[in-house]
């Protein structure tokens, strides 16, 4: 939200209502029907397409499915409903957000492609941008298609222009990387934005839930969701951490401090870098004991 000066004034989540859904259900089964027309029409088409999940991040997964008792057996073939299962688990548990953000990372990225692979996220065998030709060149094509399958046969096809495959493969590559740059240029502008609100909070603390673990240190939550920060390892309490990738934890070596994705803290803003949108935190409280530690006195 921002202020008759142009400046931010403050973030709150955009809600999704009753209204939103139906739409997108709709528009969901709008791109299923287009498909499968121009498909069945045999013409050229850009699907948007969702691969399985890499075999090393499902194992990652299928580690934290087990500490938490979900059923994920490595090797299966892998269907959208097994991560549904692991999130039924999860939910309303100390561990959701640790479940929740590990099973989005485990996911491929959806692009476009000329070869219909399906889509996984969805559950669906066919799938095309087809609702938003006014934004998306991917959904022009996909209606340009449609033009040619609709077209009775002996009469010119004149949709697609006569576009061959390699042609529309090269198109398909093009625009999946110019979406990927788009959606990273969103993140940087929104995070730049948010640093700038926050720049006037210094010295701040406030409550927080850890949602990544990296070798590094832990991303954080705060302020009710309206901004992401770092909290290094030099910023946690003192000691030497030990980062288990499987589990997605930070263990100290001495003291058993631990921390996990889901962990609720309270951290305080120690530095803010507006023009890269970095948000620098310190630990103030929170994280766990591991029960099998024994703090050692410093000596």
């Amino acid at each position: 939200m921002f202020g008759d000066d142009g400046k931010i004034e403050t973030i709150k989540p955009v809600v999704r209502n009753d209204a939103h859904k139906m739409i997108e259900e709709a528009m969901l089964l709008a791109n299923v029907c287009a498909a499968r027309y121009v498909e069945a029409a045999k013409v050229p088409c850009l699907y948007r397409v969702h691969d399985t999940p890499d075999p090393k991040k499902a194992a990652r997964l299928a580690k934290l499915a087990e500490s938490i008792g979900a059923h994920f057996i490595v090797g299966q073939v892998l269907r959208p409903r097994h991560f549904n299962q692991i999130l039924q688990a999860a939910e309303c548990t100390t561990d959701m957000t640790t479940i929740n953000e590990a099973v989005l990372r485990s996911q491929a990225k959806a692009i476009y492609s000329i070869d219909n692979i399906g889509h996984f996220g969805l559950a669906l065998r066919n799938y095309a941008h087809f609702t938003s030709p006014i934004r998306r060149y991917a959904d022009l094509l996909v209606h340009r298609a449609l033009n040619d399958a609709a077209t009775k046969s002996g009469q010119p096809k004149d949709g697609l222009g006569g576009i061959l495959p390699d042609r529309m493969a090269e198109i398909c590559t093009h625009i999946s990387e110019t979406e990927a740059n788009a959606a990273a240029a969103e993140r940087r502008t929104i995070d730049r934005f948010v640093a700038a609100l926050f720049e006037s909070r210094l010295g701040e603390t406030l409550e927080g839930v850890v949602i990544a673990i990296t070798s590094f240190g832990a991303f954080v939550r705060i302020d009710d969701g309206a901004a992401d920060g770092l909290l290094p390892l030099s910023a946690l309490p003192d000691d030497f951490y030990d980062y288990y990738e499987s589990t997605e934890r930070l263990e100290g070596r001495h003291t058993g401090w631990v921390f996990a994705a889901g962990d609720k803290l309270k951290v305080k803003i120690s530095e803010v870098t507006a023009v890269s949108g970095g948000i620098l935190l310190a630990w103030v409280d929170g994280g766990r004991i591991h029960k099998s530690s024994t703090r050692k006195q410093a000596t």
